[in-house]
């Protein structure tokens, strides 16, 4: 594939990459981080590209697992850290339970639908506000409600178990 066909049949879709990369990410400097990630691993594999029947959804599919990995990388601490902070005077057994809890709830939260978990990291994780959240993902705030519902409850059964 030539520099000019993945131009126009890659980089029209870098839009929409971002969008979804800044909706998980959560900040532009990082979003622009995993689209640039996505492009150079598109680029990297061009010739595959011909192949591919939807170009967009590959495209967008890339920037959401570019932004996945970067987050991952990071690390950044996020408002469950924060909140399961132990205090000094708590002993070291219940400062184990509540980083196993944490760490349990984040792979609960990775087996989500994506709506979900995308809601989910921005509204519990990331502290976003319901407007925030609005414009990153394009859902109506009903709707966000009721993924978020939907995400917490799931998360809720497997505590019940």
């Amino acid at each position: 594939m030539t520099a000019a066909a993945f131009k126009e049949r890659v980089c029209v879709h870098l839009d929409a990459m971002y969008r979804v990369a800044l909706a998980l990410c959560g900040n532009s400097a990082d979003a622009s981080d995993a689209v640039q990630n996505a492009a150079i691993k598109l680029w990297e594999s061009r010739d595959k590209l011909d192949a591919v029947a939807n170009t967009q959804a590959y495209c967008i599919a890339a920037a959401r697992n570019a932004a996945i990995s970067l987050i991952s990388s990071r690390r950044h601490p996020d408002s469950l850290d924060t909140a399961g902070a132990v205090a000094a005077d708590k002993s070291l057994e219940s400062e184990i339970e509540t980083s196993d809890r944490i760490k349990h709830i984040k792979a609960i939260a990775a087996t989500l639908p994506d709506n979900q978990r995308i809601v989910l990291t921005m509204r519990d994780f990331e502290g976003c506000e319901m407007d925030e959240i609005e414009e990153a993902t394009g859902l109506s705030a009903g709707n966000i409600r009721v993924l978020l519902s939907r995400a917490r409850s799931t998360i809720r059964k497997y505590f019940e178990k």
